[in-house]
């Protein structure tokens, strides 16, 4: 999956994709072969159309399913299916226009689900943070939220989120609280340090 789902690819990587596939292939069909599907031999393609169209993640469907819903739920509700694609495909790009007339639509920060909290309600090492370092006063008016949308990225509290790269491993943080004071956005969270990458489960052991 990392090979088919990259970014980017080598040659090396394509042939190396094609030996594990015929291998996958031919054992499935050795130990199953009444459970050998059509989508399963599309796989045997895969090298092929990477090497023609590049990564296949910009050709992936998958990444147009979350639209189905929206569409059964505008077909039904426009009640017009004379020309129903045409209906359809108008009332979406117009959405997409209305979303994008402004210049800052993907930069838009929106404050979702909160509600006022005071100094003495935080978890003390964040209102020391808050005091002694923002110089923000212990009586200040501040909001407690679940759910922030700054600069089009939705941070949710208990979420887990890539807080940067170092030596090209990802250190995470696990946010714990978001706290807004006036223009000030705070978000406060749980250091987790990966201490290596299980190839079993797909994910990385941290350490906290």
């Amino acid at each position: 999956m990392d090979i088919i789902l990259a970014q980017s690819l080598c040659t090396e990587a394509t042939a190396q994709l094609k030996i594990f596939i015929e291998r996958f292939y031919s054992l499935f069909v050795k130990l199953a072969p009444d459970f050998v599907k059509p989508k399963l031999h599309f796989l045997l393609h895969f090298p092929r159309l990477i090497e023609f169209y590049g990564p296949l993640r910009h050709l992936w469907c998958m990444r147009f399913e979350s639209f189905h819903k929206k569409i059964k739920l505008l077909a039904h509700n426009c009640q017009n299916f004379k020309n129903i694609c045409l209906t359809v495909t108008k009332r979406i790009q117009s959405f997409k226009c209305y979303e994008q007339c402004s210049i800052a639509c993907l930069m838009d920060d929106t404050a979702l689900e909160g509600k006022p909290t005071t100094m003495d309600q935080l978890p003390i090492e964040i209102a020391e943070f808050m005091q002694y370092d923002m110089d923000i006063p212990e009586s200040a008016n501040l909001i407690s939220l679940k759910r922030l949308v700054e600069n089009g990225v939705t941070y949710s509290v208990n979420n887990i989120y890539i807080l940067d790269f170092i030596h090209n491993k990802p250190m995470f943080i696990h946010v714990k609280r978001i706290v807004i004071f006036g223009s000030v956005t705070l978000i406060c969270g749980l250091l987790l340090v990966p201490l290596y990458f299980n190839s079993q489960f797909h994910s990385y052991v941290v350490q906290i």
